[in-house]
């Protein structure tokens, strides 16, 4: 199973690509499903709402175009649920998923106490493992407090500071935060959800690969559920990575990968 379980669309205010054009290069890349994730995140301090229009992107993707395109190929609805610790987020969010029906939903963390990872203001007066450390902190934080399990179905890109990490050494490794980390696990572990990998850190670092130590902890502690997630914004990066993570996950000990259907986990044996 080639599945990108993670792309933005002209839907999200940060991607200009159409729906057409990230379906069709899904179709060109050989893949067999795509989940469409853009983004809801309605606070981010600066930026226009992070607001999918989930209603119109259900709509278009009606349009006999491209209900054409999806002969070739399946598209699950979902949504990049950004997590934040505000009133009555909880109860919004459980409205958005239900309400639209969504097959899949990834609970992610652009914002650590304040400020994004992503640039490189965040490690100013850090070291790399204690930048990884405070953000962990936060986004297990916010997994545990802010979301109902019901409401999403795997924790995005744990490693998400290694994209604007300004050191030469960008990776997350299981040591920069194992107590933490063994939390987070251990909690999507009991309550059936799972992670994903995140090829876009491939991408940000140059290289196709990660420090795996972290993997191989989830599976040891039990974790089964994984998806892999182009975080594509753009169609030249659908798709990018398939092979390299999922001979990752085979090296951290994982023989399946997971796609999703009504926010229930179906499992593809990796090959």
């Amino acid at each position: 199973m080639r599945a990108d379980y993670h792309m933005h669309t002209e839907f999200s205010f940060d991607s200009s690509a159409s729906l057409s054009a990230q379906i069709q290069s899904a179709i060109d890349h050989g893949l067999e499903e795509i989940c469409l994730t853009d983004h809801y995140e309605p606070a981010y301090p600066g930026l226009p709402l992070w607001q999918v229009d989930l209603p119109a992107r259900a709509k278009a993707l009606r349009s006999p175009a491209l209900a054409g395109l999806q002969t070739q190929i399946t598209v699950s609805q979902g949504a990049e649920v950004g997590l934040l610790d505000l009133p009555g987020y909880g109860a919004e969010i459980h409205q958005l998923v239900t309400e639209n029906q969504l097959d899949f939903v990834i609970a992610s963390c652009h914002l650590c106490q304040g400020e994004d990872p992503y640039y490189p203001s965040f490690f100013a007066g850090k070291t790399r493992a204690e930048a990884f450390s405070l953000y962990l902190t936060e986004l297990t934080s916010l997994v545990e407090h802010t979301i109902s399990p019901a409401d999403f179905s795997v924790v995005g890109h744990i490693d998400f500071p290694a994209k604007g990490c300004p050191y030469d050494d960008k990776m997350l490794r299981y040591t920069d935060a194992p107590d933490v980390l063994d939390s987070l696990f251990r909690y999507l572990i009991v309550h059936g959800k799972g992670l994903e990998i995140n090829t876009s850190i491939f991408r940000a670092m140059g290289k196709d690969t990660l420090d795996i130590t972290w993997l191989k902890r989830y599976r040891t502690l039990g974790g089964e559920i994984i998806t892999i997630g182009s975080d594509a914004h753009k169609p030249q990066d659908v798709g990018y990575g398939q092979a390299a993570a999922a001979a990752l996950l085979q090296e951290a000990g994982f023989s399946y990968l997971t796609t999703f259907r009504q926010m229930k986990p179906i499992f593809h044996k990796i090959s």
